[in-house]
This record gives C-alpha cells, structure tokens and sequence, in this order.
C-alpha cells in the first residue's frame, strides 16, 4: 500500500486493474481545494477489456488535467500534491 500511495504522489494519479474486481479497472486523480487539502477525486473506471494498460496511461494525463482544472474551479491549485 505505500508503494501505491508514493507513486501516485509522484505521477498525480492512480490506477488498479482487478484489485476489488476481476474484470474491473480504475484511475483516480485528486483534486486539491482552496488549503491545498484533497476535496475529491476524479475517477474513472469500467471493465479491463476496454480499459487495457496502455488505455490507462493515454487516459491519466487527461485525467490529471481535468482534475486539476476542477481543482482550480473551486479555489484550490492546480498543482499535484
């Protein structure tokens, strides 16, 4: 589990493909508010097959991106953690 929470420190975002599911696939970036503290997280998830490894990294930058533009719609930063 700190391996997982320190990479996903590192690249803004994280993943899991048939951790709770077998067939289920999921990314996660955070969103950070007006203190710098984490208010949501934007996800996406659905089954392994349409979201393959190489699906989910051309999807985690646009994902990062819109978790921080919502980041920056509620007062907070857009920066990373």
């Amino acid at each position: 589990m700190a391996i997982e929470l320190a990479d996903a420190r590192r690249w803004g975002w994280a993943e899991a493909a048939g951790e709770r599911e077998p067939d289920l696939a999921a990314l996660a970036a955070p969103v950070f508010g007006r203190d710098g503290g984490l208010v949501a997280i934007l996800g996406l998830q659905g089954p392994v097959a349409r979201l393959p490894a190489e699906t989910r990294a051309a999807l985690s930058e646009p994902l990062v991106a819109a978790a921080a533009e919502l980041g920056g719609a509620l007062g907070g930063t857009t920066a990373v953690g």
